[in-house]
């Protein structure tokens, strides 16, 4: 008998795909249709860090939890850093050889986006997957999930600031953010990672009160908020394109609620899995 997975594998398969179509930025020599492939998976970002967050403090009520986190941070840690390997030559020849190689301050930056933000492509959210998982665990170790996630919270504003409405800051505020890039990344995670954790803790709660009708209809609501929140933004000559906006944390949400509540036989479960992390980190 083939040994089959729910729909969250299906789901984060797709939304490989997605993200390696808006990173190949497919379309971008058509102006006016260019934000679509954009538009459709900047949720891909924030639902695989719930997935993420959820199957790893699902297991928290074990007496060795300690040591399944410890896994969980060396399992990526080891492939952050097979990849960083494979991509450095590609690093050298586009960030680093443009650059004075001979500047101290080249390599000093090129090492702290090394171990706190990003150096390929997409590597930041490996690097955030690592920080988040430790830090929600720590916090989490003298609050409540509920108070972790109003903290991570209000540095996902500060994320949302940075990025996807950078147009309302004063260029001198921006500036000063954008220099604490690293922290914003991981607290990026930590926001989702939170969100995970708490939707682990409270399930039967949540689901009691948000059934897959009710998890679909926020879903298409909150797709048409983002899209109204994007020609709006744009329109008014603030938004850049980013996972962080509020509509895409909601449509994360809905969908994992969804996803929770809907099984499906998938053949070659496993194998969609592994094909989505190549996918991802091969972008």
């Amino acid at each position: 008998m083939k040994k089959t997975y729910d729909s969250i594998d299906l789901t984060k398969f797709i939304a490989s795909i997605l993200i390696l179509t808006m990173h190949c930025n497919a379309l971008s020599d058509y102006e006016g249709v260019s934000i679509i492939p954009s538009f459709l998976s900047r949720w891909g970002v924030p639902f695989f860090f719930i997935c993420s967050a959820y199957f790893l403090f699902s297991k928290s009520g074990q007496a060795d939890f300690r040591k399944v986190l410890s896994g969980y941070i060396r399992r990526i840690g080891i492939l952050y850093l097979v990849w960083f390997v494979f991509n450095f030559p590609n690093v050298i020849y586009l960030r680093l050889y443009p650059k004075d190689l001979t500047s101290v301050r080249t390599w000093l930056y090129f090492l702290k986006n090394s171990v706190l933000s990003s150096t390929f492509t997409g590597s930041w959210y490996l690097a955030s997957s690592i920080f988040s998982a430790w830090l929600v665990y720590i916090l989490c170790r003298k609050l409540p999930t509920k108070t972790v996630l109003w903290i991570t919270s209000a540095f996902y504003f500060l994320c949302i600031l940075t990025s996807a409405y950078a147009g309302l800051l004063p260029a001198h505020v921006l500036n000063a953010l954008t220099f604490l890039c690293f922290p914003l990344n991981i607290f990026h995670g930590a926001f989702y990672f939170a969100i995970g954790k708490y939707i682990c803790e409270n399930r039967k709660k949540i689901l009691s009160g948000c059934g897959r009708i009710q998890a679909m209809t926020g879903f298409v609501v909150f797709y048409t908020l983002f899209a109204v929140e994007i020609f709006v933004t744009k329109r008014l000559g603030i938004f850049d394109s980013s996972n962080a906006t509020l509509s895409t944390a909601l449509i994360a949400i809905s969908m994992f609620l969804f996803c929770l509540q809907t099984d499906i036989s998938i053949s070659n479960g496993l194998l969609l899995r592994k094909l989505s992390t190549i996918i991802y980190c091969s972008q």
